[in-house]
C-alpha cells in the first residue's frame, strides 16, 4: 500500500477516535467519569511510550522517496516563474519575494525529525532561509504575537512570533541535498523542530503577521494549537 495513503488513513482514524472519545466522555454520568479518566490516562501512557519509540527509530536520515507525506488535497501545481512569497499583516515593510531572491539569501542547514500526529517519524537534512531573517526584513509591528502560514492547497497553520524568531526555524528550499521535492512542499516548507508535522506547512505562498490566536486547518477541528511534542 502507498505510504502516503496509509498516513492519510491514519490521520482520519486519529481524528475519528479523538472525537469519539470526547463525545463518549462528555456523555458519561458523573459516577462513570473516574473509571473513564483512568482508561484515558492509560491510553495517554501508551501514546507517550509509542512516541518515544517512534522518535528513537528515526535516528537515521530518510531518503526523500521514502519520507512520509500528508496533504489535504494532493500536490498543488506551482508555476515557479510566477511564484511570489507574500509577507503581510502587522509589518512595517510588506514583502513580495520571488523564488530566486529567496534561494539567493544566506541558507541554513538543520537536521531535524518530522513527527506525524500518528507517531510516524522521519528525519532529513533541511536547508533554507531562517524564518527570522524574512521577518526581520518585514519588521513586525508592536503588538504582533503570531505568524500564519498559508499554503497553495488551501491549508494553513500558525506559530507564535517568539518561536518564529528562533534560529532553528527555517523556510526549507532543499531536502537531503536536493531541491525540495514537490510532494514535500516545493518551493517552501516550514521546518519547526520539536512540534508535530501539521505545523510544518508545505507549499507556502503567504505569511501573515497577526495579533490574535489563529486556528488553522487542523487546529479548528480540535487539534492542539501548540502542537508541541512532549516526551514522557
Amino acid at each position: 500500500m502507498n505510504k502516503n495513503f496509509e498516513i492519510s488513513i491514519i490521520y482520519a482514524i486519529v481524528a475519528i477516535i479523538s472525537l469519539a472519545a470526547v463525545m463518549k466522555l462528555t456523555a458519561l454520568p458523573a459516577s462513570s467519569m473516574d473509571s473513564s479518566m483512568k482508561k484515558s490516562t492509560t491510553a495517554k501512557s501508551l501514546f507517550e511510550k509509542q512516541l518515544e519509540i517512534s522518535l528513537k527509530n528515526a535516528d537515521k536520515i530518510t531518503k526523500n522517496s521514502e519520507f512520509f507525506s500528508v496533504s489535504i488535497k494532493g500536490i498543488p501545481k506551482i508555476d515557479i516563474t510566477k511564484y511570489r512569497l507574500q509577507v503581510s499583516g502587522l509589518v512595517e515593510t510588506p514583502l513580495n519575494l520571488s523564488y530566486n531572491s529567496i534561494i539567493n539569501m544566506q541558507q541554513k542547514e538543520e537536521t531535524e525529525t518530522l513527527t506525524c500526529i500518528s507517531l510516524i517519524s522521519d528525519k532529513a537534512v533541511w536547508s533554507g532561509v531562517p524564518l527570522s531573517e524574512i521577518l526581520k526584513m518585514a519588521k513586525p509591528k508592536d503588538g504582533a504575537t503570531e505568524v500564519v502560514f498559508y499554503a497553495a492547497d488551501g491549508y494553513s497553520s500558525s506559530i507564535p512570533l517568539k518561536n518564529a524568531m528562533k534560529e532553528n526555524v527555517i523556510l526549507a528550499t532543499e531536502m537531503n541535498g536536493e531541491i525540495l521535492p514537490a510532494k514535500h512542499g516545493f518551493p517552501l516548507r516550514l521546518v519547526y523542530p520539536g512540534y508535530y508535522g501539521y505545523k510544518w506547512v508545505k507549499w507556502i505562498t503567504r505569511i501573515e503577521v497577526i495579533n490574535y490566536d489563529y486556528k488553522g486547518f487542523w487546529e479548528s477541528q480540535g487539534y492542539s494549537d501548540e502542537a508541541k511534542i512532549k516526551l514522557p
